[in-house]
C-alpha cells in the first residue's frame, strides 16, 4: 500500500452522503453534551460513528469497533463526521490534532481492511470543512463540496 500523497485540484464533481447527528444525553459521554455524529454506510450494512472518548478526544467507530484512532494516547478532534465512499469500501473524515488539521481515511472492506491512512492538510487548503469521495482511491477536502482544494490519493504499491 503507498499513499501517493496530496495534490491541487480543480474543480470535480462528487457526490457524498450526509451525516446524521444525533442527539445523546450529557450523561451519556465524558465530553458531556457533545453530539455523536452517525453515519450509516451506502450499502446499508455499517455504520461509522463519532463518539468522545473518556481519555480525551474523539474516536471512530464502525459497527462498534474502535477503527481510529487506535492509539490510546491521541486527543484528536474529529471536525468533518465520517463520509462512506460510494461503495461502502471506506471511511474519510477530517480531524484537528493540537493545531494540525489531518485527512483521515479508514479502509473498512476490501483486500487492505484495516488499513488506515493519514495526511496533513496543509495551510493552504485551509478551511478545510468537507471530505468528498472521487472514486475508490482519492478524496478531496474543501471548504465546500464543489470546492475542493487538494486531492489524496492512494494505490496498492508493487
Amino acid at each position: 500500500m503507498t499513499q501517493t500523497g496530496i495534490r491541487s485540484l480543480s474543480p470535480v464533481l462528487a457526490l457524498a452522503c450526509a451525516p446524521v447527528l444525533v442527539a445523546v444525553p450529557a450523561s451519556a459521554h465524558a465530553s458531556g453534551d457533545k453530539k455523536i455524529a452517525r453515519v450509516a454506510s451506502p450499502d446499508g450494512n455499517d455504520v461509522a460513528e463519532v463518539r468522545p472518548r473518556a481519555a480525551g478526544g474523539d474516536g471512530v467507530w464502525v459497527d462498534d469497533v474502535l477503527v481510529w484512532p487506535k492509539d490510546g494516547e491521541r486527543e484528536a478532534i474529529v471536525t468533518c463526521a465520517p463520509r462512506w465512499s460510494r461503495t461502502s469500501h471506506g471511511i474519510a473524515l477530517l480531524a484537528r490534532e493540537n493545531a494540525t488539521i489531518r485527512l483521515v481515511v479508514v479502509l473498512v472492506h476490501g483486500d487492505i481492511a484495516g488499513e488506515v491512512l493519514e495526511w496533513e492538510v496543509p495551510a493552504a487548503a485551509l478551511p478545510a470543512k468537507v471530505v468528498t469521495w472521487i472514486d475508490a482511491n482519492r478524496v478531496s477536502v474543501g471548504e465546500r463540496e464543489m470546492e475542493p482544494k487538494l486531492v489524496a490519493s492512494w494505490g496498492s504499491g508493487e
